[in-house]
């Protein structure tokens, strides 16, 4: 592919990955069940895919101006002669094997508008990978636009918990939220009702695990970087200072899951970071002493933030953490509930599974008298899979999941923080799999953990 051309592709990755958290949007067909919007059946265009498919187009024509149909044909042809069975292509496989399996399913589905919604999302998250190995796209840059996006929802976050408001914002899809509304996410104790910060996204914990995965790669950039010149200090204390902001952000997002993925994720990172030779890796970290001070000043600065907000805030956090609350117990409750009704579900299509985003249509026939936000998906993407795609889909999922693990454990094995911080999310929620952001999250994050050859490391 001509360099312009990738350089206008890679240009337009980085923008849609900056903007990525906005959820500007135009609602073509929305949906209602018993009077009461259906969230997971409603069908949106989000601002960001417009960019997605921009780019997909100039890479399209990019590739025909530099290969022609003949040299694409002979490269395809090449390629399956040279065909072999490795880690990569058991990781290309289960990409496709998913995306073709989610496909069918439309087929069986009980509402195959809602299913295609699902599955162009999901195509958009595999296209996004695509793109990004294709035109060799820099993790550094991609890095720096997630960093960009994650610092400005953090200060969004701490200024909408100190005014305990959302400002709707039609521009910026923000809708608006305060404690007082009832369908609103708070924290509630004897002092009252606390708004929970959404950021500029749907839920407070999807804002959580978006800025666990910021505070990752924010660290990836700290230590990888350079110590030479006046401007590689600039964006250490820069970096330094988003860390910081960032992990006030996450904490006002009162999101369990984030907190746990956030901690286990963390320790990986530092894990691997100590661990980790030079070989290991496409970027050599000299194991100084001056190593061992930045680490120790960077703990020190989570650690001490963490305490302050710990101390601040302490009964907000006991009743997020204790699960006393009256919010926490039918949290609790509603969270056993789903797992039962998913058991219930996939009892009865364990093998084919509902069809590809008709897990909550399934519940509206199974429970009429529910209206549409009383439908909600379990909060297990491992178990919604399993309930959607049946086995099949369940096995081609677990396999792109552990191949790129393996593909990170081989070369980025800092970047098995980011995966851990996937997991455990993904065992606490589902906006992984049934979110636009989510979906397109998860393949960022495979970015980073299958993306091993060291010119895209620059």
């Amino acid at each position: 592919m001509p360099q312009n051309y990738k350089k206008v592709i890679q240009k337009l990755l980085y923008l849609f990955v900056f903007l990525l958290p906005w959820q500007m949007m135009w609602i073509f067909d929305e949906q209602f069940i018993n009077g009461r919007k259906w969230q997971y059946g409603t069908g949106v265009i989000y601002i960001t895919e417009l960019i997605l498919w921009l780019a997909a187009i100039i890479c399209f024509f990019g590739i025909i101006k530099y290969h022609g149909l003949s040299g694409i044909k002979q490269k395809i042809v090449a390629r399956s002669h040279n065909f072999k069975w490795n880690v990569k292509t058991v990781f290309i496989f289960s990409v496709w094997l998913l995306m073709v399996w989610s496909l069918i399913s439309i087929s069986w589905s009980g509402n195959h508008g809602v299913a295609f919604y699902v599955w162009f999302h999901l195509l958009e998250g595999i296209l996004f990978l695509s793109l990004c190995l294709l035109t060799q796209a820099k993790i550094r840059k991609i890095s720096w636009a997630v960093v960009g996006a994650g610092l400005i929802q953090a200060v969004l976050a701490i200024w909408q918990f100190a005014n305990q408001e959302v400002v709707a914002n039609k521009f910026f899809g923000l809708a608006s939220h305060r404690p007082e509304l009832a369908m609103d996410i708070v924290v509630e104790n004897f002092f009252g009702r606390w708004l929970r910060a959404y950021g500029g996204l749907a839920h407070p914990n999807i804002l959580g695990g978006f800025l666990v995965g910021v505070m990752l790669i924010i660290l990836f950039l700290y230590f990888t970087g350079g110590r030479q010149t006046i401007n590689d200090w600039l964006k250490r204390i820069f970096l330094a200072v988003s860390l910081v902001i960032v992990e006030i952000g996450l904490f006002f997002s009162f999101s369990r899951s984030a907190w746990l993925s956030a901690i286990i994720g963390l320790i990986a990172f530092v894990l691997f970071l100590i661990l980790n030779k030079s070989v290991d890796t496409n970027w050599p970290i000299k194991k100084d002493r001056k190593f061992f001070y930045d680490l120790t000043r960077i703990i020190f600065y989570l650690v001490f933030t963490g305490i302050i907000l710990l101390f601040i805030y302490q009964p907000l956090l006991s009743s997020r953490v204790a699960s006393g609350g009256r919010l926490e117990q039918r949290s609790n409750e509603e969270r056993i509930l789903y797992t039962q009704q998913a058991g219930q579900i996939i009892s009865s299509h364990w093998l084919l599974g509902t069809g590809l985003g008709n897990y909550t249509y399934e519940l509206s026939q199974s429970y009429p008298q529910n209206n549409g936000w009383e439908l909600q998906p379990v909060h297990n993407i491992f178990i919604l899979i399993l309930s959607e795609l049946g086995l099949v889909g369940l096995l081609a999922f677990l396999g792109v999941l552990a191949t790129s693990m393996v593909l990170a454990i081989k070369r980025n094995r800092l970047f098995l923080g980011l995966a851990l911080m996937l997991v455990i999310v993904g065992f606490f929620d589902h906006y992984l799999w049934t979110q636009y952001f989510g979906l397109i999250w998860w393949w960022l994050v495979l970015v980073y953990l299958t993306n091993s050859d060291s010119h895209n490391f620059s």
